[in-house]
């Protein structure tokens, strides 16, 4: 597969074909932009089935789970300093990367890939 930038678009062909096809497109009255939901199936295999989008939003919903679990052992009262410690830390450091992921998300959706 090879890719081209053209009109300020993604496109993308898979190698011997001759067609060029945009990968993505704006979404309606948003300024975010989604893979193409209708590519030729050879496109959509050489890309993969599941989408950077869709990996990163699993991730964020993965790290929000374990800031609550991180911040509910914070508060247990029976925990030792130490643990509870631990938790506190534990969760900022997800926070911190929730927050890396949210912002390359936001990125994706706007259509920035470079």
């Amino acid at each position: 597969m090879e890719g081209k930038v053209g009109n300020e678009r993604l496109m993308v062909r898979v190698y011997g074909k001759e067609k060029y096809y945009p990968l993505v497109t704006q979404i309606r009255g948003k300024e975010e932009y989604q893979i193409k939901q209708y590519l030729p199936k050879e496109v959509e295999r050489a890309l993969g089935k599941i989408s950077s989008r869709k990996i990163l939003e699993e991730e964020i919903k993965n790290l929000s789970d374990g800031i609550i679990a991180n911040k509910q052992a914070a508060e247990d009262s029976s925990a030792s300093l130490t643990e509870r410690n631990q938790a506190r830390a534990r969760a900022k450091t997800q926070i911190n990367k929730r927050t890396a992921l949210a912002r390359e998300l936001d990125e994706l959706k706007k259509g920035k890939y470079f």
